[in-house]
C-alpha cells in the first residue's frame, strides 16, 4: 500500500509532536512568589530597571527569568535575597528592606545597586 498525502502529514504531525514533548522542561520544583498581604508600612516596593531576576527568597517570579520593565514588586520589610542575572551567571543578592519605602535595583559597573528613593542613598552589592 502506497502512503498517501493525507496520511504522510499525519506521519509528520506525529513526529513532530513526540518530540516536543519530549523536549518539554521539567516542571520548576519553587513555589510561585506571592506578594505578601501586609500594612504598606510593613512593606516595600522593589523596581527592577533593566536586569533579570530570577527568585525573591527562592520563590520563582510569575515569568521565567523575570526581565524587568520596570514592574513593581512588593515584598515584606526586612531581609531578603534576591537572585539576579550578572554576565557571568545568577547570583544571590542579600537585600534589606525598609516598610514603606521604593527601591530602585539595577546593574552598575561596580554590581548590583540598591537606590533608596526617599533617601536618595545607594549601596552596591559586588
Amino acid at each position: 500500500m502506497i502512503p498517501t498525502a493525507a496520511t504522510f502529514r499525519l506521519l509528520l504531525v506525529a513526529i513532530a509532536m513526540s518530540g516536543l514533548t519530549a523536549c518539554a522542561a521539567p516542571a520548576d520544583p519553587r513555589p510561585l512568589y506571592t506578594a505578601p498581604a501586609l500594612a504598606v508600612d510593613k512593606m516595600a516596593t522593589l523596581v527592577p530597571v533593566g536586569l533579570v531576576i530570577g527568585d525573591i527568597d527562592g520563590a520563582r517570579l510569575p515569568a521565567p527569568g523575570f526581565l524587568a520593565k520596570q514592574e513593581p514588586l512588593t515584598l515584606s520589610a526586612g531581609d531578603h535575597q534576591v537572585t539576579v542575572y550578572f554576565t557571568d551567571g545568577w547570583r544571590r543578592v542579600p537585600l534589606t528592606l525598609r516598610g514603606g519605602r521604593t527601591y530602585d535595583l539595577s546593574m552598575s559597573t561596580y554590581g548590583v545597586r540598591l537606590f533608596d528613593r526617599s533617601t536618595k542613598s545607594a549601596v552596591t552589592f559586588r
